[in-house]
């Protein structure tokens, strides 16, 4: 009775690790998934001390919570002083998207571009709500 119990043990420890290996590899394929080119790269121009970027902040916060599992790549460039200026210049061209970063020195915006041309696509701004900055990337993400 004891050998019985042992092996029915086995066997179970043995099924749980396969189906545990099957989940693994599921997840896997979803986190390869997810780390796919991003369809969009929304790049926000922010500054600490920039009002119209703390009015947008939580309008933009909503609409990256909404894309989190979404082919949208949020990047902040932060343009707050020569240090973190830097960093982001750095940033923006390890993306491929230094010469944008270069134009477009202001703050209280983002742009939106294409993830294989890295081409200008879209703005948001602090005139739009977080619905309607969904709605501009929505169409984006549908080509239009």
């Amino acid at each position: 009775m004891r050998r019985m119990h042992g092996i029915v043990a086995v066997v179970g420890l043995l099924l749980s690790g396969a189906l545990l290996n099957g989940v693994m590899t599921s997840a896997s394929v979803a986190a390869e998934e997810a780390a796919s080119e991003p369809q969009v790269i929304t790049a926000i121009f922010h500054a600490d001390w920039c009002g119209t970027c703390k009015k947008m902040g939580p309008a933009v916060m909503d609409t990256q919570a909404r894309y989190a599992d979404k082919p949208v790549l949020f990047v902040k460039f932060d343009l707050t002083n020569k240090k973190t200026t830097n960093q982001s210049a750095l940033l923006a061209s390890a993306l491929g998207i230094g010469d944008t970063f270069k134009a477009n020195q202001k703050t209280g915006f983002a742009l939106l571009l294409d993830g294989k041309t890295k081409e200008v696509v879209g703005k948001l701004t602090v005139d739009q709500s977080a619905q309607q900055m969904g709605a501009t990337i929505d169409n984006r993400l549908a080509g239009k």
